[in-house]
């Protein structure tokens, strides 16, 4: 008598089962998607560091370059701005205190060098000289005999004489008075104001690319707050500019209660400390992060939600020895 077959069963899920099963996904989902939000996170952060970071150091260098150039051809500073009619000689400082400081400086730009192929004074209109390629309208250049100099603008593009140039001259300023001899040099100059201010909100290095002249000012990097400048003054003329950081040595503006420094033209600046402070452009509302730091004469602000990276630099103003 053959047996009876066995029944084979095939046995799921118990819905118990699925939905522990479903739990456990959905819980395991959960913590992927919360790492993957930290690890999003920090990769922003991490950017907006590094954009702070690289918007304080190109506006740094690019000060840098314009302080190292400044007054060339002049070494004594006596220099006009015949252009912006202003009292600005070769560099200034102004020293915000509980603010960002600023600095206007006279500098060459570019590289365009030639010289006076005639005697040109304050009662000229037109410039002549050896070479005017490179030279646009617009353009301000500098005119100096060593001892003094003169910043004035192209109104018109250069014309090519055969064998010398005539650069069209803007109207000079008032009660300007000067006269330099054929073979003195000129050179393309600019006049700039570095600054800071808000823009739409946001704190903003500014450039004045002709001082206070028509020529509207351009944003040279977002998130910039602060700007310090220390003025290093060799007072005793021992070659070493000291640095105690109090009122007792010879940077100014780099302790609370500091004296203006001499007037360039009378004391040469040996050297700048420039120091700029950046953040990131929106505030971390889920907690404090950091202070704007305490920098030469201005103390540290108040602890918030911004990330800041800090540039700082000596720049050596190579150019000055002052009056013969």
């Amino acid at each position: 008598m053959n047996a009876p077959a066995r029944t084979t069963r095939q046995r799921g899920f118990t819905m118990v089962e699925l939905m522990v099963s479903m739990v456990l996904v959905t819980l395991l989902i959960g913590v992927m998607f919360q790492v993957a939000i930290v690890v999003l996170k920090s990769y922003q952060q991490h950017r907006e560091a590094v954009g702070i970071q690289r918007a304080a150091r190109g506006s740094l260098d690019l000060i840098a370059d314009a302080v190292r150039n400044s007054s060339a051809g002049v070494p004594t500073a006596q220099l006009t701005d015949a252009n912006g009619c202003t009292d600005l000689t070769a560099l200034a400082v102004v020293n915000g205190v509980d603010a960002p400081d600023e600095m206007s400086v006279i500098s060459a730009s570019g590289g365009v060098v030639t010289s006076l192929r005639e005697d040109y004074d304050d009662g000229t209109g037109d410039m002549t000289v050896l070479d005017g390629t490179g030279l646009r309208e617009g353009d301000l250049v500098l005119v100096t005999d060593f001892t003094t100099g003169h910043v004035v603008k192209l109104d018109g593009e250069p014309q090519d004489l055969g064998g010398t140039w005539r650069l069209p001259i803007s109207t000079l300023c008032g009660g300007v008075n000067f006269d330099y001899a054929q073979g003195s040099l000129v050179l393309r100059a600019k006049v700039s104001r570095y600054y800071v201010e808000d823009l739409d909100g946001v704190p903003t290095l500014w450039m004045d690319p002709d001082g206070d002249g028509d020529d509207p000012a351009e944003p040279l990097a977002e998130g910039v707050e602060d700007f310090q400048i220390a003025v290093g003054v060799d007072g005793d003329g021992d070659g070493d500019v000291t640095d105690t950081a109090d009122t007792t040595d010879e940077w100014h503006y780099n302790a609370e209660g500091d004296a203006d420094p001499a007037q360039i033209t009378v004391v040469p600046w040996r050297a700048l400390r420039l120091t700029i402070v950046a953040r990131t452009p929106v505030e971390d509302a889920e907690g404090d992060w950091s202070t704007r730091p305490e920098i030469e004469d201005r103390d540290e602000g108040n602890l918030d939600g911004y990330r800041r990276r800090t540039a700082s630099t000596v720049v050596e103003i190579r150019n000055l020895t002052g009056s013969p």
